[in-house]
């Protein structure tokens, strides 16, 4: 059962403030950063296509919508 839902667009958003890892799952496409403060255009990022299998992400990951594709993406934290 997830704990957390969150609905993402293409602002970054900081998916936990603890320092646990945790699970996501989510059906569509993501892109994935880790920093500390909010990503910018020399953060590397990971584009991910999921439908719904559980992800492992941690306190440093800040997640959005690719820019190009205008759509919300349902984040389930576990």
């Amino acid at each position: 059962m997830f704990t957390r839902k969150l609905v993402i667009t293409t602002e970054w958003i900081k998916l936990s403030d603890t320092s646990d890892n945790m699970s996501i799952s989510f059906r569509g496409v993501l892109e994935i950063g880790e920093s500390t403060v909010v990503p910018d255009d020399n953060t590397p990022l990971l584009r991910l296509e999921n439908d719904m299998a559980p992800i492992a992400v941690d306190a440093l990951s800040w997640v959005r919508v690719p820019v190009e594709r205008h759509e919300n993406v349902i984040v389930y934290i576990f």
